[in-house]
């Protein structure tokens, strides 16, 4: 027997020690390293990663891997950290030994908030006009269109990838912004307040470049709009640095983050902000979905928001201030809103499918209230008489309450104010919708020819007035002062209430509101056949359509589950 033969036992088995050490070493290796089988703690983290990712917006998706695959990127984030490297090196060569002993943190935060604002305020929000632009240019739209993705998902997921870029380049930059902070001279607070500003200004503008994305198909009028808009957004941000690079050279900046007055008027600044941005979202998903579609409500609803934030902060201010001037100021901005407004809502047409006539509301109360909410330009024009008389009233009754509260008279001129105001918006939106659905009965009017309609005809109730007494003036040799002629001259009228130098100020106020009521009435009666419109039953195909959709009701898993 060989001395390997007598290294087994009689059983050819291993002996004893050498079966204990093999048990031992087997026993310390499952302790150091985890079988394969089970998933480490990144196993899961990625599991759960891929699991959000595929309810992440395929818009979103797609969009993030062409923008950060893209040239225009690629050269925009290359030259971003270029460019700051190079500032940094000359900020610190130059620099020393002064800034050792000096604050330099401002100066050197200036140089990285000037690069950091171009690609920010020029480059993303112009990416983002062309990504939607492209869709309708190249033709590709009609393929998203006919998917399950709504216009909203595809307009928001275009906004995701605008904001992931922001966060990109935001990135580039953020350990130079840092150090900033350690060369004295400037806080935190004042830097991410900076940041939070051009932040809103990149997303607003992004918003608004989705926006005219969506106002015509046609490739000559998306040139002329691109144009336009890196023509604006070069102006805009030159505008931008020089307010906020000024109010960081402020020595005095710092102190008003201990002023209520600031963080109050921050508040009403991100309300107005928030409300607009869900606007212009819903017109730009509008603007991109079926004609048949309804288009219009959520925007309606999104206004009356606007407004009572408005009516809000107006009473706030009013109250603070304790001048009849804010309620002079808040009516001018509730009048050129609810113009501009009105004027696209008095020129839509009413066309809804039978899919969107389902949704109407059929209740007595629904159809008496919400009515006015349906697409269409008659119900369009009394949804926003009646939203400004409602601000009038408001704003009057709050003013005159004021008065008899504090026992004091501001004269009758800022109501009068209001009440002239209200009047126009409400008599020349009226008579210009007159005008174009006279004319749509025998021609087809899309909606841009009755807006720019509804802006002129208060341009000529200006010129008109004035060349004619002019002519007057000439012919008889009068003073140019005003007069009654002048009642259509919104401008030079509303001028005279507030001062209180029209003639006859009782006079102008109630010929006004009588003639815009005439027109309100005209309006209502003319409009009768889009408020007739009622809700349609669903058939029975998409009934048994929808329900098929719909998922399974839960089973019971105990005794215990109803």
């Amino acid at each position: 027997m060989t001395s390997a033969d007598s290294s087994l036992t009689p059983d050819n088995s291993p002996p004893p020690a050498a079966t204990v050490a093999a048990t031992v070493a087997t026993a310390i290796a499952a302790e150091i390293a985890p079988s394969e089988g089970a998933p480490t703690f990144w196993d899961k983290f990625e599991a759960r990663l891929d699991l959000w990712g595929d309810h992440l917006n395929p818009i979103l998706v797609k969009e993030a891997r062409q923008a950060m695959k893209s040239r225009q990127f690629i050269v925009t984030f290359s030259l971003l950290l270029i460019f700051g490297w190079i500032w940094t090196i000359l900020f610190v060569s130059f620099g020393v030994p002064f800034i050792f002993y000096n604050p330099a943190g401002p100066a050197m935060l200036i140089g990285y908030y000037l690069l950091l604002t171009i690609p920010l305020l020029i480059v993303v929000p112009y990416a983002a006009f062309r990504s939607l632009a492209a869709e309708q240019e190249d033709g590709t739209y009609e393929l998203l269109s006919i998917t399950t993705l709504t216009a909203r998902q595809i307009v928001l997921g275009k906004l995701g990838s605008a904001l992931l870029q922001m966060m990109v380049y935001y990135s580039a930059l953020a350990p130079c912004i840092a150090f900033t902070y350690l060369l004295r001279g400037i806080d935190v607070l004042t830097i991410g307040m900076h940041l939070f500003y051009t932040f809103l200004a990149s997303l607003l503008l992004s918003v608004i470049g989705l926006l005219l994305a969506t106002i015509t198909r046609s490739r000559m009028w998306q040139v002329l709009l691109s144009v336009v808009l890196v023509m604006a957004l070069l102006v805009i941000t030159l505008v931008w640095n020089i307010a906020l690079l000024s109010a960081l050279g402020e020595s005095d900046f710092v102190r008003v983050y201990d002023q209520p007055e600031f963080w109050i008027s921050l508040v009403a600044g991100l309300m107005f902000y928030t409300a607009f941005i869900v606007l212009f979202l819903f017109i730009a998903a509008g603007q991109i979905t079926f004609a048949s579609e309804n288009r219009s409500t959520r925007v309606r609803w999104v206004l009356l928001v606007i407004q009572m934030l408005w009516i809000a902060w107006s009473i706030t201010l009013f109250l603070y201030v304790d001048e009849e001037e804010a309620l002079v100021a808040s009516g001018i901005f509730a009048g050129l809103f609810w113009s501009f407004a009105g004027a696209i809502l008095s020129s839509e047409t009413a066309e809804l499918s039978p899919r969107a006539r389902r949704e109407l509301p059929q209740s007595l109360v629904g159809r008496l209230f919400l009515t006015w909410m349906n697409p269409g330009s008659g119900t369009g024009y009394i949804m926003t008489s009646l939203a400004i008389a409602s601000y009038t009233f408001t704003m009057v009754a709050v003013g005159l309450v004021h008065d008899s509260i504090m026992f004091t008279s501001s004269g009758t001129e800022w109501w009068s104010f209001q009440i002239c105001m209200a009047s126009y918006v409400i008599g020349y939106l009226g008579v210009t919708r007159l005008f174009v659905a006279f004319l749509r009965r025998f021609t087809r009017i899309p909606i841009l020819p009755a807006f720019l309609l509804q802006v002129v005809g208060p341009i000529f109730g200006i010129l008109i007035p004035l060349m004619l007494q002019a002519m007057l003036t000439y012919t008889t040799n009068q003073q140019f002062d005003y007069s009654m002629l002048q009642i259509t001259n919104w401008m030079w009228t509303l001028v005279e209430v507030a001062d209180g130098g029209a003639w006859g100020i009782s006079n102008v106020v109630v010929t006004l509101a009588s003639v815009a009521s005439v027109i309100f009435l005209a309006n209502l009666i003319q409009a009768s056949g889009e408020v007739q419109v009622v809700r349609l039953v669903a058939p029975e195909r998409v009934l048994s359509d929808d329900a098929a959709l719909l998922p399974a009701p839960k089973k019971p898993k105990s005794p215990w589950d109803e």
